[in-house]
């Protein structure tokens, strides 16, 4: 269970993403470096939640080259709106468990796995599809705890 100033750190966290998301999404679409930047803020949020061993968890089904469940909404729309749901049930309610947060999850996990599929289809003979590889390789053998270290969000400036 999260204590109160995680869950605090975490609405932070989850506010820039928000953010981050319906920025990227306005600007044209996303590209591997705001890829790494929502999987490492997302991650970040969820270790403050779920504690160090989500990030192994969640590696380990975001390197895999899997299709993402069928939706008849754009990837970046189900994970924006369920990153808001998600975010209103923590800030409002400080509730961090249960079907808001799986929700979320998971529409990271097929918004991930929809922007490999999406990377592998460039004419650039598979060189995107290798650096956003090789971007989550070097993502997923990155320590929870030097990761918590990281500055990803304007929060970690100030910290």
């Amino acid at each position: 269970m999260s204590t109160q100033i995680k869950k605090d750190i975490a609405v932070a966290i989850l506010e820039e993403f928000v953010q981050g998301l319906q920025t990227a999404t306005k600007n044209g679409g996303f590209n591997n470096k705001t890829m790494i930047w929502l999987i490492k803020a997302w991650s970040k949020a969820g270790i403050h939640l779920r504690g160090p061993g989500y990030h192994r968890l969640i590696a380990a089904y975001y390197i895999m080259k899997r299709d993402p469940a069928p939706s008849a909404q754009k990837k970046s729309q189900v994970l924006l709106l369920a990153m808001q749901g998600f975010l209103n049930m923590l800030s409002r309610h400080g509730i961090s468990e249960g079907d808001y947060f799986n929700r979320a999850d998971r529409a990271m996990t097929d918004f991930v796995w929809e922007y490999r599929k999406y990377v592998a289809q460039q004419p650039d003979g598979g060189k995107s599809e290798q650096e956003f590889v090789n971007l989550l390789t070097a993502w997923r053998s990155t320590p929870p705890e030097q990761l918590m270290k990281e500055v990803i969000t304007n929060m970690d400036r100030h910290a």
